[in-house]
């Protein structure tokens, strides 16, 4: 039987988390922005799809995880950023300002996104959501 442990995603020492509405959704009482952050490198490895399409975030956390670390997780809902010209560009800029905002490498975070498939994903709730975020 699963035991619950108190303190959910930061029951680990070290560990840090926050969700908030970014703006990549419309109804703006749900997150939308979620991030995880370790205080040291941790041990990163994920399970990929077979599925011939591949959204922009998978490709970019396969390249970020290939050493086998990261420090952090971001994650969107709202749009999966795929099927998308720029999705890479986009999923690489998201690393690069959550980088920034933790003061960490922008190729130490997964980053994950879920919602509507072929949808063109705008930077801009990130730019602005992200520091707050990590704050």
């Amino acid at each position: 039987m699963a035991k619950e442990i108190s303190g959910g995603v930061c029951a680990p020492t070290g560990f840090k988390a926050s969700g908030i509405h970014a703006g990549i959704r419309r109804n703006k009482t749900k997150a939308d922005l979620a991030l995880i952050l370790a205080e040291v490198d941790c041990a990163a490895a994920a399970v990929y799809t077979q599925n011939k399409v591949k959204g922009a975030p998978l490709l970019v956390t396969k390249q970020n995880i290939a050493n086998g670390h990261a420090r952090g997780i971001l994650c969107n809902s709202g749009n999966a950023n795929t099927c998308n010209p720029d999705g890479v560009d986009i999923a690489e800029s998201c690393c690069g300002l959550a980088a920034k905002a933790a003061d960490v490498n922008p190729d130490e975070f997964v980053i994950a996104s879920t919602g509507v498939i072929g949808q063109a994903l705008p930077l801009a709730p990130f730019v602005s959501g992200i520091p707050k975020a990590v704050k």
